[in-house]
């Protein structure tokens, strides 16, 4: 995507080890715990960007839990 060019490498590694965790903690539901997260507008809107994006990259990239 274009847009993670402009991400830092740091910020990268720091989603992919939180969609790890989530991986870890609730197995191969994680997907519908980002998405119901994700879709939670109760969320600031800061933590509503957080959770969408980490879902759409674990959408995105599968392999990443691997």
């Amino acid at each position: 995507m274009f847009l993670d060019f402009f991400r830092s490498d740091t910020g990268k590694q720091r989603d992919i080890a939180g969609i790890r965790n989530l991986y870890a903690r609730y197995g191969d539901d994680y997907i519908d715990i980002l998405k119901q997260r994700a879709g939670d507008r109760t969320l600031d809107k800061r933590s509503h960007r957080h959770w969408k994006r980490l879902y759409h990259r674990a959408v995105k990239d599968p392999d990443i839990v691997k």
